[in-house]
């Protein structure tokens, strides 16, 4: 017959690595939150490269035959869009080929903060 210390030694031998396991660094992460997207804008498209801007810099990217293009969300072609409009340009492995473009409505003008003085 085992003794009853024995028994409570092997009980705290298994458990005690179990809470250290549970209670680790290795639980639930918080995620972090996403960036948020930089805005830029179509300065010039041709049908086999499309700039875009920032107030900060200008980026140019190659298109291929293989470049998916979205506009609102729905397919579309290189024709469908113009300089001005909202975009975003996801690309692969290279870095300037564009893999797939997304354009929305050019960006709302700011209203104008000063009001225009009447001549009396």
């Amino acid at each position: 017959m085992r003794s009853p210390l024995l028994s409570l030694l092997l009980a705290v031998a298994v458990a005690l690595p179990m809470a250290a396991y549970a209670g680790g660094k290795g639980g639930h992460k918080k995620k972090k939150a996403a960036p948020a997207p930089i805005h830029r804008v179509i300065k010039s498209i041709s049908e086999d490269s499309i700039t875009v801007g920032d107030a900060i810099q200008t980026l140019t990217y190659k298109i291929t035959p293989k470049t998916l293009v979205a506009f609102k969300g729905n397919k579309a072609t290189l024709k469908d869009l113009q300089v001005g409009m909202k975009v975003s340009v996801a690309t692969g492995l290279e870095y300037n080929v564009a893999e797939r473009i997304s354009a929305d409505d050019p960006p709302k003008a700011a209203p104008a903060t000063a009001k225009a003085h009447k001549k009396k």
